[in-house]
């Protein structure tokens, strides 16, 4: 089975840090995903691969759970 995701751009995840008003050190503790990589490929110096394409829709997804049920 071949699990289809997003490709992942930095403008993809600057709305995602926008939308739910996250700092770098907040999305560092949520995801794990150290916050000088998240400042690479917000600057464009670094590509998010595709492990961590597959993991920013899962975050995405649990984060639109998150608020939702919190509604």
């Amino acid at each position: 089975m071949i699990l289809k995701h997003k490709r992942w751009d930095k403008d993809d995840l600057a709305m995602l840090l926008d939308s739910y008003r996250l700092s770098h050190e907040q999305f560092q503790t949520l995801t794990g995903i150290p916050a000088k990589q998240l400042e690479q490929w917000l600057s464009g110096k670094s590509e998010i691969d595709s492990v961590s394409c597959f993991a920013l829709d899962r975050i995405t997804q649990l984060l639109k759970d998150f608020f939702v049920k919190r509604d």
